[in-house]
């Protein structure tokens, strides 16, 4: 009989350890979540008690989702802090639409803080001693250019790695965006230093924005949130700090000016990917059954479809977590949401605040509106006779009905996939990628897009996609799910030809040009978008609770830690060990004696703590070492545990937060009796 190869013994349960702390660190991350979104409700629980013990007289309270400009008071108004000085404009905005600021520090620049690549304050200076015959400026360009042509020779005092930066970077920005970054660069730490100016202090301002309607062409599905939820949410909207390299935000491709599209035939996607579908307007989601072309998210859970397109790695790519630590380092981001929600930032919270802001996008009454009345005297003579042409003889409103002029169906209409997209590399990975994570059979070989079918793998529904909504329809240019078609004209054309086994509608030149003209009736006056200023970070240091600290502070921690509280017996009250430890999740990760379920493999064994951690730093004693350990867990790191040497940044810093003075007490207290013969 043949012997298992060694390498196959030892790689069976190499791999099951592996996925056993795989496992266990995503049950960690959601015990951790879980145990902020608890503590979190608990103070909001208690706010509202208190306000409406304090209420007087007593009424029945409306629910959240009602309007709230009736109820609330004048808007209020955040005003940031000073900000530190900070470059030009638009040379902020290339640097951090590059996304150089999630890798470097680089003077001038908020938030770029990154310690990935080299530290850039004196660029200007050291990058002319790095490539002989290369100035500064030259060697700059060509290090974007070519990332890996001129490799840095020092990151934070190792050699730089080559492959770091993206080979595509130079493609995402433009040729402006580029000669701002290189000129402001290549001056850094010389004496022509582009001068930085303090920025003036930014006021979020908590009402109704201009471009929200809340009274549009039918009345609304549902009661609209409140308005500082809304006006929260357009801030959030427009903020890059939501993706994962601070360089898109959601206007990013739902631009204001261009009807919430970005006019392109297809969408960019996140830097290093490119998109097989075209851009949607965001204008009347509120009233869709369903949403994006092939209807794969329900028209009722908006902030799913928010969720996906922050952290789809095509999209804006961002991790939750660390996105609403993002916005817990601005301060005036945790009062807004506190005035908005009466809490701290929280992913779910940030998805229903934008959620709130796109669904008030909605377009007025208009001419046709009048028209489904019996009322057309809103049309000039080519807009009526297109309008009888669209409800008769070319039979457009047997799909695009309504008011909302879409019956939410899906049809094949015979739009042919440019194969010339496939030419493209980074646009073809996102296509595969995309059918393989939706379980289309045979995605390798796929050469077309084929819309609903990924859903369903109905062969009825091979290449059908959702009728869109014709309101707006003439500033949402180019058509199709795939932007194939140019212009209005070029829809009419392409229909008028006869589509998917249909007859040529037969309109004559004339017609299609009065057709084209009531289409563009559709559309309403576009509403001019203010684009807020946004409020920067305001770093909080480790220990302090976060940003959030002063609306919500823990609890002061003794200096020493006292004994765990005696029990009837005078002993250890385990109970209360019990208790305190697993709501600081600890058992997900540590062998710890008499605590049901403290299996856990990922931190050091702490059967003997009481013994070791008396011995662990010179100078403390094994309370003070606990007691530290807690509060700032990267202070002390354990020398060994189970898997090889401990890592840093594995026990939430939040802990301190968690846990009571009292509870931290009792953890600490019982600790130190493990292994010491106490």
């Amino acid at each position: 009989m043949r012997e298992n190869h060694p390498l196959l013994q030892i790689g069976g349960p190499l791999l099951g350890i592996l996925l056993v702390i795989f496992f266990i660190r995503m049950g960690v991350n959601q015990f951790q979540a879980d145990q902020l979104e608890a503590a979190d409700a608990a103070r909001l629980a208690s706010q509202s008690a208190a306000h409406a013990e304090a209420a007087a007289p007593a009424v029945e309270a409306a629910p959240a989702s009602q309007p709230a400009a009736a109820a609330e008071s004048a808007p209020v108004a955040i005003v940031a802090q000073q900000s530190g000085p900070t470059a030009p404009a638009d040379v902020v905005a290339a640097i951090n639409g590059a996304g150089c600021a999630g890798c470097h520090i680089i003077p001038g620049i908020p938030g770029a803080n990154g310690r990935v690549g080299p530290d850039l304050t004196e660029i200007g200076v050291t990058a002319t001693a790095r490539a002989e015959g290369l100035s500064a400026e030259e060697y700059i360009r060509q290090s974007i250019l070519e990332p890996n042509a001129v490799i840095a020779p020092d990151c934070w005092g190792v050699p730089c790695p080559a492959g770091v930066m993206l080979q595509s970077f130079a493609s995402s920005i433009s040729d402006s965006q580029l000669d701002a970054i290189v000129g402001y660069l290549a001056k850094l730490g010389t004496a022509d230093a582009v001068a930085l100016t303090e920025t003036a202090p930014v006021e979020m301002v908590m009402s109704l924005p201009a471009e929200s309607v809340l009274d549009p062409f039918m009345a609304l599905p549902k009661e609209p949130a409140s308005e500082s939820q809304i006006a929260l949410g357009k801030y959030l909207f427009f903020d890059e700090r939501l993706s994962g390299n601070n360089s898109l935000s959601c206007a990013s491709c739902h631009q204001p000016d261009n009807a919430f599209i970005d006019g392109q035939a297809l969408s960019a996607g996140y830097p290093s990917t490119a998109l097989f579908r075209n851009t949607q307007t965001l204008y009347n989601t509120v009233f869709q059954n369903y949403l994006y072309w092939d209807g794969r998210m329900d028209g009722g859970d908006m902030p799913t479809l928010v969720r996906d397109h922050l952290t789809e790695a095509h999209f804006m790519n961002i991790d939750g977590r660390l996105m609403f630590e993002r916005l817990k380092q601005v301060p005036e981001y945790n009062t807004a949401f506190q005035e908005a929600f009466g809490g701290e930032p929280t992913f779910g919270r940030v998805l229903n605040a934008i959620t709130a802001y796109v669904q008030t996008l909605n377009s007025p009454a208009g001419p046709y509106d009048a028209a489904l009345a019996g009322d057309t005297a809103g049309y000039d003579a080519d807009q009526l006779a297109g309008y009888e042409l669209f409800t008769g003889k070319a039979g457009c409103s047997d799909c695009h009905t309504g008011g909302l002029l879409s019956d939410g169906e899906f049809y094949n209409t015979g739009v042919a996939t440019d194969q010339a997209m496939f030419d493209d590399p980074e646009r073809y990975v996102t296509f595969r990628r995309f059918f393989r994570t939706l379980g289309v059979p045979n995605y390798r070989n796929l050469r077309e897009d084929v819309g609903l079918y990924a859903l369903t793998l109905d062969d009825g529904d091979w290449g059908k996609f959702r009728t869109p909504s014709l309101r707006e329809v003439g500033r949402t240019a180019p058509y199709m799910h795939n932007g194939s078609l140019a212009t209005l004209e070029d829809v009419v054309r392409f229909y008028n030809d006869g589509v998917a086994g249909q007859e040529a509608l037969g309109l004559s030149d004339s017609e299609i040009g009065q057709l084209v003209a009531f289409l563009n009736s559709l559309s309403s006056e576009p509403v001019e978008v203010t684009v807020p200023a946004l409020p920067d970070y305001a770093v909080m240091q480790l220990g302090d609770g976060g940003a959030s600290a002063a609306a919500n502070p823990a609890p002061e921690a003794p200096a020493v830690a006292a004994p765990a509280a005696p029990s009837a017996e005078g002993g250890v009250d385990m109970a209360a060990v019990i208790a305190a430890v697993g709501k600081g999740g600890c058992t997900a990760c540590h062998v710890m004696p008499d605590i049901p379920g403290a299996v856990g493999v990922i931190g050091p064994d702490l059967t003997n703590i009481g013994a070791d951690a008396a011995t662990r730093v010179a100078g403390e004693s094994a309370e003070e070492y606990l007691l530290q350990s807690i509060l700032d867990p990267n202070a002390f790191i354990a020398p060994k545990c189970p898997i090889g040497d401990c890592m840093a940044n594995l026990m939430p810093a939040t802990l301190a937060v968690t846990l009571s003075t009292e509870e931290i007490a009792t953890i600490v207290g019982w600790m130190t009796t493990l292994g010491s013969g106490r």
